[in-house]
Parts: C-alpha cells; structure tokens; sequence
C-alpha cells in the first residue's frame, strides 16, 4: 500500500518488528501495517492518505477523502452539546434576584 502521512507514527507488531512512517512520509507500508487498526484510524481520521496505487490521480482521490474524514473529525470537536439540567433561555436566579431587588429599591 502507498501511503502520504500527515503525523508521524510508530507501528509494533507483537513479534517485534516496527515501521516508523516520519512526519510527510510519502512511499510504501508493509502489508502488516495496513492490516493493523492503528492504521485504520488514523486513515480514517484523515492523518494518513492511503492508495493501492502511487498514480497521482489515485493519491489525489485519497487525500480528498482524507479531508473530507479530516472536516467531519473537526466538526464533531468544536460541537458543544449543552449539558443535562442546563436552561439556555432560563435567566440566572443571582442575576434575576438581583434585578428584582434593584427594582424594588427604586421604587421606594
């Protein structure tokens, strides 16, 4: 398999055998590698670009699916999902008391 990396990594097979693919490697991975699920997810997250093929069209196909995986990761993370119990719309009891309290001293 023919692979662009867009993060360094250490793969281990548990007989000990390693690959180590450096920041912007461009080039082939032993099959066990493409076999592991490291790499697996790291090609889905978008970290890896992966061809069977080093045609320019096919990598080019890669690293746009790369990016897109890439967008989707980025939009799970900056979603803020509000937490159980919390009233967005709801005023803050301190602030309302207050804002009550004030009112009542210009009354009088």
């Amino acid at each position: 398999m023919f692979v662009m990396t867009k993060q360094a990594v250490l793969f281990r097979r548990p007989d000990g055998e390693t690959f180590r693919a450096p920041n912007g490697y461009v080039g082939a991975v032993p099959d066990w590698v493409a076999e592991t699920k490291q790499f697996k997810r790291q090609v889905a997250a978008g970290k890896f670009v992966a061809s069977q093929t080093s045609k320019d069209k096919d990598m080019e196909d890669a690293e746009k699916a790369g990016k897109k995986a890439e967008k989707k990761d980025e939009k799970k993370k900056n979603q803020v999902k509000p937490q159980s119990g919390d009233n967005v719309d709801a005023p803050d009891a301190e602030t309302e008391g207050t804002a009550e309290a004030a009112d009542k001293a210009t009354e009088e």
